[in-house]
């Protein structure tokens, strides 16, 4: 950020209202968290627990709803507490908490928050209702990636606020999400699974006009997951703004 504030030269800085950052770790990647994930759901086969991540933890404890709100099982509050107890003595401090039928009834998740902020102050706790679609697996690993990034959004938005400061630009500070939307500094700070790869949505916006066309169809290759968080490889562009793929 600081060479690129060089090659301005002799911007006038002074009267920058707001400034936005793009991100691509694709481009300069992140070393994630290690990250604690909890599922709050009924016993399943092995084979459908949550993902085992580098270095992280992973825990089943009974309880959640189905989709239309019905508990499933009380909160298992002692297994919550285990857990918790279990990840600081590995020196973990994020979280990823999903509960089976959290979009409709996320008290589960809340309460499991609860216990970690009070067995475990300041830890980073990433709940899938917030985030993630109705699949449990797809929320879940949304929930992982957010909590896992944590750190790394932490780290970019100070950095930046001090180059930025040093250089006497004191405008509010905006992130592009990876839709093409602006986000503030705070909101990365709490969801920056949203903004891992705003740069090329963001160069759609800004080609499309140069094509001469509307609407136009830009295009990029783009890597799978299991995570719902999707890249679009075709996107429909109408008036500089993304409308489908």
């Amino acid at each position: 950020m600081s060479s690129t504030l060089d090659g301005l030269g002799d911007a006038p800085y002074d009267r920058a209202d707001v400034v936005c950052l793009t991100t691509d770790l694709d481009c300069t990647p992140a070393s994630p968290s290690p990250v604690a994930v909890l599922r709050i759901s009924p016993a399943c086969h092995p084979a459908l627990g949550p993902a085992p991540r580098p270095g992280g933890l992973t825990r089943v404890v009974a309880g959640g709803s189905s989709l239309t709100g019905r508990q499933l099982a009380p909160l298992d509050r002692g297994g919550v507490e285990a857990f918790v107890r279990e990840a600081a003595a590995a020196s973990i401090a994020s979280f990823a908490v999903c509960a089976a039928g959290s979009p409709a009834r996320p008290g589960p998740e809340l309460t499991a928050a609860s216990v970690i902020a009070r067995l475990l102050p300041g830890a980073h706790i990433t709940l899938s209702y917030e985030i993630g679609t109705p699949g449990l697996r797809e929320r879940e690993n949304a929930a992982a990636a957010n909590a896992a990034l944590g750190t790394w959004a932490e780290h970019l938005t100070d950095t930046a606020r001090r180059t930025l400061r040093a250089r006497g630009i004191t405008g509010p500070l905006f992130l592009a999400g990876d839709d093409a939307g602006l986000v503030s500094a705070e909101y990365l700070r709490r969801y920056p699974v949203i903004a891992t790869a705003s740069a090329p949505s963001t160069s759609r916006i800004c080609g499309s006009p140069r094509t001469g066309r509307r609407p136009a169809l830009r295009r990029r290759r783009v890597r799978d997951d299991d995570s719902g968080l999707c890249r679009i490889p075709d996107t429909l562009m109408w008036l500089g703004s993304p409308q489908g793929t």
